[in-house]
């Protein structure tokens, strides 16, 4: 009976902290879009109003992410159960089938991004229910296919930039913590060496997480402040800007011959 009371009471405290690390997330995510949009406008944002914004509209936000991320799981395991159905007696065959299914998913999990993202938008901004917020959220990204993907390879770009940026930032941070731990190692050291290690590992988490929530939320707010563009004013993407510019000039020269 004891064994089986701090067996139930172990698992109750990991689904606490489970559920406060998802409430304290959800509610994080429909703050970042209410303050940076806020800034943007020019109005009045504070860590409390921003807060406020995320308990009031926190089943809706939560209500989206759950219906896509199960979503994009069932696509995971239909793919999955489909090509395991396959069986092809050529390597090659079964490599390409691989990629393309490969492929497929990663699209379809770009598409429910785009949904979770102005889904969210939606539903803090507008004030909408989680299945009026997806509906609006696809037919956005339908009208603006182009611009979102010029966006997201903008993002994408950044993050690799910042990836690198943060593992050479790590390795200048850490140069000497881990100069130290080689030097415990070689004369063993052994306590020694496992601080250090420890602290090494410390650190690097605390500094990961730290860029991360920041990437995190300068992206949210960017998508943010691109679906307050799109839905109030609209927009064309880069590419088609520059095509409709160049057939102008085109045109023109082609009616003089």
């Amino acid at each position: 009976p004891s064994a089986l009371g701090v067996g139930v009471f172990t698992l109750l405290i990991f689904l606490i902290a489970i559920a406060l690390l998802i409430s304290f997330g959800v509610i994080g995510q429909a703050g970042v879009v209410r303050g940076v949009v806020d800034l943007d406008q020019g109005k009045k944002s504070s860590l409390k109003k921003n807060f406020r914004t995320g308990v009031d509209r926190f089943w809706p936000v939560l209500e989206v992410n759950f219906i896509t991320k199960i979503v994009l799981f069932g696509i995971l395991l239909l793919i999955a159960y489909l090509v395991s159905l396959v069986t092809l007696q050529s390597e090659f065959w079964s490599l390409f089938m691989y990629v393309v299914s490969f492929i497929v998913f990663i699209i379809l999990g770009i598409i429910i991004y785009f949904l979770t993202v102005y889904g969210t938008a939606y539903a803090v901004l507008r004030n909408k229910d989680a299945f009026t917020s997806l509906k609006y959220a696809w037919q956005l990204f339908r009208k603006h296919v182009l611009l979102n993907l010029e966006m997201g390879l903008i993002l994408f770009i950044i993050n690799v930039v910042l990836a690198i940026a943060f593992f050479i930032a790590g390795f200048i941070l850490l140069a000497r913590f881990i100069l130290l731990y080689f030097l415990f190692l070689l004369s063993g050291a052994q306590t020694a060496m496992f601080i250090m290690f420890t602290l090494i590992i410390l650190i690097f988490l605390v500094f990961m997480v730290l860029v991360g929530s920041w990437f995190a939320a300068f992206q949210l707010g960017a998508w943010a402040v691109l679906f307050e563009e799109l839905e109030i004013k609209g927009a064309k993407s880069k590419i088609l800007r520059m095509y409709e510019g160049f057939s102008a000039r085109v045109s023109p020269r082609r009616r003089k011959k």
